[in-house]
């Protein structure tokens, strides 16, 4: 694939421009008239206005010719209920900041979805992937070269394994001890260098040195061949990885100017014509501000 055609194309395709103000491209708003819950809460604010009005003169009447200080608490109390009855915010106050809260989340998407915002994050997206298909050879490269670092390492684990306990000259240890060995799972030189030979069924502090000690020789005796060629399954699973990853980012890289050109489409479709969800979020906040006065 011809990489540097297709990052062309990415780059080449505009950008949606940034929507227009929102209020210009939504339908008119409906006449708004006061809710059933808008006339309910007036009918409240009058009732609580003339609780406390009749309270006042309670207390006016108590603080003159009964106790001045009850009379006088309950005229500040009135004034206190009354006064906050007044103004009916308070009590939209939880639903006019969750319908203002849901009016923003829905602009600021159909900003982002209307204007350049998702098209140019999904851009970066693309070229980023274009970058990491470029880079596959080097990748490869850096991949088979950590085979050849760690090619020592792998023979020597090779030779370990092959140096088997049933057939080792270990001093103290005869055929039923090996069998006690293997039934441990140690079977061979790798074993008993990764893991510690202790508490086994007629295994003391002696022999257990000795198989340790037989173990450190057979290590010794170990020479790496830095000649030998990497293992050719090893080279092939590389190969076979970054294949795999080239396939798949070539697939999305095809459809890549497609795809831009679609989220530039529907982009225009949205600055024409916002969802219905935001007009009804606008409703709803304008019916409540209508209803709270």
């Amino acid at each position: 694939m011809d990489i540097s055609h297709i990052v062309e194309a990415i780059n080449a395709i505009p950008a949606p421009p940034s929507p227009p103000e929102l209020e210009t491209v939504l339908p008119p708003l409906p006449t708004l008239q006061l809710s059933e819950v808008g006339h309910a809460a007036r009918s409240e604010r009058a009732l609580t206005v003339f609780a406390g009005a009749t309270a006042l003169t309670v207390g006016g009447y108590l603080a003159l010719f009964v106790h001045g200080f009850w009379g006088t608490a309950l005229c500040v109390g009135a004034l206190v209920m009354t006064t906050l009855s007044i103004s009916l915010k308070r009590k939209f106050e939880v639903e006019h900041r969750d319908a203002k809260a849901k009016l923003d989340e829905q602009r600021q998407a159909w900003l982002a979805q209307a204007g350049p915002a998702t098209f140019e994050e999904e851009r970066r997206r693309l070229l980023s992937l274009a970058g990491t298909y470029s880079g596959l050879p080097a990748k490869e490269r850096e991949m088979l070269g950590e085979l050849e670092k760690t090619k020592r390492e792998r023979q020597f684990t090779s030779y370990m394994k092959s140096q088997l306990i049933e057939q080792a000259k270990i001093p103290g240890v005869g055929q039923s001890r090996k069998a006690t060995l293997a039934s441990y799972g140690f079977a061979n030189a790798l074993d008993v260098k990764n893991r510690r030979v202790t508490k086994l069924p007629g295994f003391g502090p002696s022999l257990v040195g000795e198989v340790e000690a037989w173990a450190s020789s057979v290590a010794q005796n170990f020479v790496f061949n830095p000649t030998a060629p990497t293992e050719p399954h090893l080279v092939q699973q590389v190969k076979s990885t970054v294949t795999m990853e080239r396939v798949g980012l070539e697939q999305k890289l095809a459809n890549a100017p497609d795809q831009l050109k679609s989220i530039s489409e529907s982009a225009e479709r949205l600055r024409n014509a916002p969802p219905q969800t935001l007009y009804d979020a606008l409703v709803r906040l304008k019916q409540i501000e209508v209803d709270r006065g």
